[in-house]
């Protein structure tokens, strides 16, 4: 049976540390470890993880938690956990978040069957008291999966996988520093694209708490230094699929102008002209690179100005995206 590293970041988690450590404690399968990263969390959840370890004495010294100097970030914190990692295989948590007790024992039956580079579990999300499947789909074709995080009609989370150590370390991935929204986005499809097999079971191991307003995702709409590292993650992944096969980078170029125009629609609506503006440059900064004609980029100036688009962004999302599509069309 493969050792597993359970990898957690912390920060800031005190409210939510003790479920979270007490779930991957109590799993079914023995085979763990179990790896903590304390970006300087200035709250007292270092010290509730270690009352909670006490606890669990059979799991004690296969415990460490590593300490940053100062706090340097979400995308740090998941490098810092991968790089201590030596395990056959590892498994993201986010420390506000826990995991059914038989997580890593489905996941890992699963692999041995399969011999999949990365195990998919499914999720629920819970968010003011509402419980519901988050974004569940089992895919076990590697060619499949990766559209479908690019239409965002599967998760691009990191965690809720059981994921081979080796894709990491053999392809030097790492999550950019100091860009800490999205960080997932910028290392997950890198990873379905480097796996040679993936699978998924249609058991629900991992439970999503979005209801934490200390996330990074729950400030990030009013955010304008978040929704620029969101964008960032998204450039990075359109920057990586550049010169792979068509259909991926077609897909990649895709997200990444949706994003942009989903980031420039919200900063309309709150009326922060300085959002407006750093959305409209990315997007003329990225189709004055594609197209060389340069009444594409006075188009593009109307299209993002006029009344009519904004009115196209009021329209159910589908829609809208058709209709993106025939006025902008994508090489």
């Amino acid at each position: 049976m493969p050792l597993v590293s359970i990898l957690v970041p912390i920060y800031n988690v005190e409210r939510y540390i003790e479920r979270c450590a007490r779930s991957v404690f109590e799993q079914t399968y023995e085979n763990l470890e179990f790896v903590f990263a304390d970006d300087c969390s200035p709250d007292r959840s270092v010290e509730i993880l270690q009352r909670v370890v006490a606890d669990y004495p059979h799991r004690a010294a296969k415990v460490r938690i590593l300490h940053h100097e100062h706090n340097r970030g979400l995308a740090a914190a998941r490098n810092t956990l991968v790089d201590a990692c030596s395990t056959e295989f590892l498994f993201h948590l986010d420390s506000d978040d826990w995991i059914e007790p038989n997580a890593i024992e489905l996941l890992v039956k699963n692999q041995l069957e399969t011999n999949a580079d990365i195990v998919t579990g499914q999720a629920l999300s819970y968010k003011d008291g509402i419980e519901e499947p988050y974004k569940n789909r089992v895919i076990s074709d590697r060619y499949e999966i990766l559209p479908s995080v690019f239409k965002l009609e599967l998760s691009y989370s990191v965690w809720g996988r059981l994921i081979r150590t080796c894709l990491y370390k053999d392809n030097k991935l790492k999550c950019i520093d100091g860009i800490n929204n999205c960080e997932d986005y910028q290392i997950v499809p890198k990873l379905f694209y480097l796996a040679k097999t993936v699978s998924g079971i249609s058991d629900y191991v991992y439970h999503y708490n979005r209801g934490n307003d200390n996330s990074y995702s729950s400030k990030a709409k009013h955010n304008l230094e978040l929704s620029r590292q969101s964008l960032a993650s998204y450039k990075e992944i359109e920057t990586f699929f550049a010169d792979k096969e068509d259909n991926l980078r077609i897909l990649s170029r895709k997200a990444y102008i949706r994003a942009c125009y989903t980031h420039l629609w919200v900063h309309v609506q709150n009326r922060n002209k300085q959002g407006y503006d750093m959305c409209k440059n990315y997007l003329m900064d990225y189709y004055s690179t594609l197209l060389s004609d340069i009444r594409w980029d006075k188009t593009l100036v109307r299209l993002i100005e006029s009344n009519y688009y904004l009115m196209l962004l009021t329209l159910p999302l589908r829609r809208a995206r058709a209709r993106m599509a025939q006025i902008l069309p994508i090489s």
